[in-house]
């Protein structure tokens, strides 16, 4: 594992790296442009006829298979009003095959006759070589006899459909919005390197196929020349104008529902931003979009059901770890602390904290951080809060209101301590990487439970998962910058020419000062499975494994080492572990050995009455 500090404005992309993309061909809907040169229009469901996709070229109109430069006409779009120009979809001539072939994706282009003497700057934008993923540029100024041609590239998926405009109807769910607000920002911003402005940003030129956005319209841009000295206020113009694009695009109701998400309300607050002309630059925009879907990423599951009050809920553990296969060190560290103590007023038991730290394999002395990190978290949410609430009846004077409420954490409470025990492993980390004069670091997924409440605090990319019923959710977001580029599907992702490994950081603890970690409230209901495991597991497994696993496992020892066996078997190219939490319900005046119930954690038998159990293991300790 890597770290490196986060990239500035992850949703731009340096020009150099956006004109030698070679991304999967933008998408531009058909139709004519309207009078006086513009943007192609498209009917609502818009795409070409599969029964005649399926006849080839045959009855696809007269202009079908002719000729324009070095174009082939696969169909002919809407003429003008009036019966001047027309538009075509057509092919290259090297790419054509003879046919139109359903289910076979083609490089497209639109041609729009005439449309290069309406519009000065055309030609000017082609000679530019405009090539953005996001971005549905002119491509070439095609003459043929006395007609002159404009060529937009675009393309028809597997079924031949075209993409629609925002105008026609199409829309995306709020978090798609948010990703393709990254996307649009980042082909906006490129516009803005490259010095073109005035981008006619509107319904009709926000394009949509497959979940995705495009810009159209660009060839009604105005290449800005140096001497204007204008250039900020019209890139603030432009930002601000994608800002509100994105409330349509989600279709974002005017008043906020009832139980509106984190997304929605991400999408309603840029999209107000701009309108009172908040953003001064594109970046600024992919920024916020980028924001607001992490946020919306990390929103806590929610589940109907609730245990019985009657009943009480017990946790059994099983951990794993091996170095794997190719490593020579472990710098796994796993820790495993709880307390349940058994009386009459016991209602805000069991405690318990667990958590996976993986030290960075390209840092000084990585399995240090990830013991420091282990142990000092464990140790500071037991001293801060776990003893201090499981002491507090015992020393409650006799006579005192002796209700179940005493002793029980809150969420809050439980929070605060998990913030606090991180930042106190961060500084002893930090403090690790001066005594050595050198960088060290290491990821940290951690969760503290008092009963059914449950909070998890994330640094890294290790990760924690929960097997709710036949679901299986991922807790936690990756704080990589691929991950990143990944939640926004941006742009970069589509260049052949792009690499970056995978664990470069851009969070973790001895990273900075300041390493805030990510919470999440979990509840916690009979019958949940969670796992927390680092990156060496989840890299080599996919999540229909790791749900079935989770799901057939008979107690979470087995599980555990089952996950850290098949990772190894697939590879093994990191270290793997894997701490797992079975949640069971009983009742509460069941009586018997916590033993006799299969699935309970090694080590957790205890008759009726006090009891508490403690572990904590770290890489010296656990590798098989």
């Amino acid at each position: 594992m890597e770290q490196e500090d986060e990239q500035a404005g992850a949703g731009a992309a340096p020009d150099e790296r956006a004109s030698q993309a070679q991304p999967p061909r933008p998408e531009v809907g058909p139709g004519t442009f309207p009078d006086g040169g513009g943007v192609p229009q498209a009917a609502p469901g818009s795409a070409l006829d599969a029964a005649d996709a399926a006849r080839g070229t045959a009855g696809m109109g007269g202009a079908t298979g002719q000729h324009i430069g070095p174009y082939i006409v696969i169909r002919a779009l809407e003429e003008h009003a009036g019966g001047g120009g027309a538009s075509y979809l057509a092919v290259l001539a090297e790419e054509e095959r003879g046919t139109w072939e359903p289910g076979i994706e083609h490089p497209c282009y639109l041609l729009v006759e005439g449309a290069v003497a309406t519009l000065p700057a055309a030609a000017q934008l082609v000679a530019l070589g405009l090539r953005h993923p996001r971005l549905l540029a002119p491509r070439a100024v095609v003459a043929d006899g006395t007609r002159e041609y404009l060529a937009i590239e675009t393309t028809c998926d597997a079924t031949a459909t075209l993409p629609m405009p925002l105008s026609a109807g199409a829309r995306l769910s709020a978090e798609e919005t948010l990703r393709a607000g990254v996307g649009l920002a980042d082909a906006l911003a490129y516009l803005h390197r490259n010095r073109v402005v005035r981008l006619p940003i509107a319904p009709e030129t926000i394009m949509l196929l497959e979940g995705r956005a495009y810009l159209g319209g660009v060839e009604r841009a105005t290449p800005l020349e140096d001497e204007r000295g204008e250039a900020e206020s019209l890139f603030a113009r432009d930002a601000n104008a994608l800002a509100r694009m994105l409330e349509p695009l989600a279709g974002v109701p005017d008043v906020p529902p009832a139980g509106e998400s984190l997304a929605q309300t991400g999408v309603r607050e840029i999209a107000a931003r701009g309108l009172v002309g908040g953003f001064t630059t594109a970046e600024e925009v992919g920024a916020a979009c980028a924001t607001a879907l992490q946020v919306a990423l990390q929103a806590a599951p929610t589940f109907e059901e609730d245990a019985p009050a009657e009943r009480r809920l017990f946790l059994n553990v099983g951990s794993a770890t091996s170095v794997g296969r190719v490593r020579s060190q472990n710098q796994d560290a796993l820790a495993a602390v709880s307390l349940d103590v058994r009386d009459d007023i016991a209602g805000g038991m069991p405690l318990g904290v667990f958590l996976v730290a993986d030290g960075m394999g390209g840092e000084a002395h990585g399995e240090i951080a990830s013991r420091l990190a282990a142990r000092v978290v464990a140790a500071e949410v037991m001293r801060a809060l776990f003893l201090p609430a499981m002491l507090l009846p015992a020393s409650t004077s006799l006579g005192e209101d002796l209700r179940p409420e005493v002793g029980r954490i809150s969420s809050q409470e439980l929070a605060e301590a998990l913030v606090h025990a991180v930042e106190a492993a961060n500084a002893q980390v930090r403090a690790l990487s001066e005594r050595l004069g050198q960088p060290t670091g290491t990821t940290l997924t951690a969760v503290a439970v008092c009963g059914a409440q449950a909070i998890i605090a994330h640094v890294g990319d290790s990760r924690a998962y929960l097997l709710h019923g036949e679901t299986l959710m991922r807790l936690t977001e990756d704080h990589s910058l691929m991950a990143r580029l990944e939640a926004m599907d941006h742009p970069l992702l589509h260049d052949p020419a792009f690499v970056m490994s995978r664990s470069i950081l851009y969070r973790s603890l001895g990273q900075e000062d300041n390493a805030p970690p990510d919470l999440l409230d979990l509840p916690l209901s009979p019958g949940d499975r969670l796992m927390l495991c680092c990156d060496g597991l989840w890299d080599e497994l996919d999540d229909q494994t790791i749900g079935l696993t989770l799901a057939t496992a008979a107690n979470p020892e087995a599980c555990a080492q089952q996950l850290v066996d098949l990772a190894n078997a697939a590879g093994g190219h990191d270290n793997s572990s894997a701490i797992v939490l079975f949640v069971e319900a009983r009742a509460a005046d069941e009586v018997g050995h916590e033993g006799d119930h299969e699935g309970d954690a090694e080590g957790a038998s205890a008759p009726e009455g006090d009891s508490a159990s403690a572990s904590a293991a770290d890489e010296s300790e656990r590798v098989p």
